[in-house]
């Protein structure tokens, strides 16, 4: 397999944590799902939530890395391979000459920043809803905003420029945009593989990586 090994170890991640949920006792796997996944009202509870402060804002962190349906874990392992790989790349791993521990720190970095911009906006968007968001899809949104910044070029623009980013203000940029988020509104709604998906979290990390890409791609010429 092509992918970085820092993609393929998260992955891996995701697939331990799966099975953790799958083999663990029903009560065991009930109560970690209770702690690790981010509820918006627990969070706005403040110190008064079921674990004071660290209760409410740690899922925030770890609500990415759980997914207790084999669908869920199932696509989302497979656009991390396919959009981590462009985009880990872009920042400098398996780059020669790049400092690797710095390359994957800032992949790492980039994929959770986004996961927690994903958390931010869907808590905001449900600040007292009884609802609940779970699962690396905000984080992966991240990543397919940084392959928007890139992958919409022409082949020979590509070629001239390996490194270069579209603008913004790019009508492609632009168009994809315009069509992830009104996809991702149309799936806030519309149950799909008999889930609720939380598309806003989606949008919210896809608007971070789209916009602070640039903070953490490579800027040099092969």
């Amino acid at each position: 397999m092509n992918a970085p090994p820092v993609v393929l170890w998260l992955v891996a991640l995701l697939a331990a944590v799966y099975l953790m949920f799958l083999i663990a006792p029903q009560p065991v796997a009930a109560r970690l799902e209770f702690w690790l996944t981010l509820w918006p009202r627990r969070m706005f509870m403040g110190s008064s939530a079921p674990g004071g402060w660290p209760g409410g804002l740690a899922p925030l962190f770890t609500h990415m890395f759980v997914h207790t349906e084999f669908m869920h874990v199932f696509v989302n392992a497979g656009f991390l391979l396919a959009l981590g790989s462009p985009v880990a790349q872009r920042i400098g791993v398996r780059i020669q000459g790049v400092d690797q521990a710095a390359a994957n720190a800032r992949f790492l970095g980039f994929f959770i920043l986004a996961g927690l911009a994903g958390g931010v906006v869907f808590a905001l968007v449900h600040p007292s809803g009884a609802v609940f968001a779970r699962g690396a899809s905000g984080a992966i949104s991240g990543l397919l905003g940084a392959v928007v910044r890139f992958a919409l070029q022409p082949v020979s623009a590509r070629i001239a420029d390996p490194w270069k980013l579209l603008p913004l203000t790019d009508r492609r940029v632009v168009a994809a945009s315009l069509v992830i988020v009104a996809s991702n509104i149309a799936l806030s709604v519309i149950p799909m593989f008999g889930m609720t998906i939380a598309g806003e979290a989606h949008i919210g990390g896809y608007l971070f990586g789209l916009l602070a890409f640039p903070l953490f791609a490579l800027r040099q010429s092969r």
